[in-house]
């Protein structure tokens, strides 16, 4: 008897090496251990946990030396998830082009801190992808994970809840309406840092466009705008 396996309602989720980052990481999460210590970033304030707004991208937020989130970061997301959208295409959408009308980020720092309620399984709609890129990572690779959550009842063939072990200097991009949450990290010894972010794009006619109103986070003086140059 020959069986043949086929996947229905596969969702994929997609790694980015992003290798102009990593020189950065130390010093982010120097700053945001400084942050914490001086108590300038509280609990809960933001959202579970540590976490800052969403001026990840605000032009001066970090100061000018930070320039990097907006340059190399924040770029890096929107190629990245213009290059998923395309591969993604198909003959209904031939003609058409992807637009970028908005990509906010925040941090999300985590320590060995375990507060009262788990971390609370979400999704980031109505944005279209969403992505974390990781600092740093907890000490062991059995805490703070990426944990996804599945919508089916939990079985041998699907899992409730899967987790990937995400990798400093690394993206981790998914469609934004997938449930997730981080795991605790109660018995790290290292602070982790995920920079996380959402892209919220259109689907316009090719001659709707001009070439140069393609992708591009906010460049401004105003997050929530992006910059329609290339």
């Amino acid at each position: 008897m020959k069986v043949e396996r086929k996947e229905l309602f596969a969702t994929p989720i997609f790694e980015v090496p992003v290798p102009e980052m990593k020189k950065h990481n130390d010093d982010l999460l120097q700053m945001f251990e400084e942050r914490i210590a001086s108590g300038k970033m509280k609990p809960h304030e933001y959202g579970f946990g540590y976490q800052t707004p969403p001026d990840l991208f605000t032009p001066g937020a970090y100061g000018p030396e930070r320039q990097y989130l907006i340059d190399i970061l924040g770029n890096a997301f929107c190629d990245a998830c213009e290059s998923i959208l395309y591969q993604q295409r198909n003959d209904a959408v031939a003609e058409f082009v992807w637009v970028n009308t908005l990509t906010i980020g925040w941090a999300h720092v985590q320590t060995d801190q375990v507060f009262e309620s788990e971390p609370p399984w979400h999704t980031h709609l109505p944005a279209l992808l969403s992505g974390c890129y990781y600092v740093s990572t907890a000490t062991s690779s059995d805490e703070g994970n990426l944990q996804f959550f599945s919508p089916t009842a939990d079985s041998i063939f699907q899992p409730q809840s899967i987790e990937i072990v995400p990798k400093p200097g690394h993206m981790i991009i998914f469609p934004s309406h997938l449930k997730h949450r981080p795991s605790r990290s109660p018995n790290t010894k290292r602070t982790r840092i995920s920079l996380c972010m959402d892209s919220h794009w259109t689907v316009q006619g090719s001659h709707q466009v001009p070439p140069e109103m393609v992708k591009r986070i906010p460049k401004g003086s105003e997050y929530g705008k992006f910059d329609q140059r290339s």
